[in-house]
């Protein structure tokens, strides 16, 4: 059982600290992919879309830094406004023609920003479950 919540707990993704290690910057929110709740089906901002052109699937990071890649090669600018999406996120920009600045991600990943954090969190509080069911869950035993 707590390898599968483990990997329940693993498996929700950082794809902003991955884009935040791949271009040196701080995550960006899940705002910048996803409109509403961070699920399946939700990434359908312009960003989001452009990233999906070009290859981004769910839960492979390996695809994330590919269509990181080919948007940056290809200078795509998914609002328009003159300024590449890449461009866009390493100055801290919403790619989406917002003008926001981009805020860390505060959902899944425990509202950090910082590259390899949301990960150790992820792990920490699997190992703490795993603890908790094994102990079961602090009630008496039989």
């Amino acid at each position: 059982m707590f390898w599968i919540l483990s990997g329940a707990v693993l498996a929700s993704g950082n794809y902003p600290g991955t884009v935040a290690e791949e271009l040196t910057v701080d995550a960006p929110s899940c705002g910048v992919c996803h409109v509403g709740v961070t699920t399946l089906g939700t990434v359908t901002t312009p960003f989001g879309v452009s990233m999906l052109d070009a290859g981004l699937v769910a839960s492979d990071p390996d695809s994330l830094i590919a269509a990181l890649a080919t948007l940056e090669s290809e200078g795509t600018d998914s609002d328009g406004d003159g300024v590449g999406d890449i461009d866009e996120l390493i100055d801290g920009t919403d790619p989406n023609g917002t003008g926001d600045r981009v805020e860390g991600p505060n959902y899944g990943c425990v509202g950090s920003t910082r590259p390899g954090k949301p990960k150790a969190i992820a792990t920490l509080l699997a190992l703490l479950a795993g603890v908790l069911l094994r102990s079961g869950g602090g009630h008496a035993r039989r």
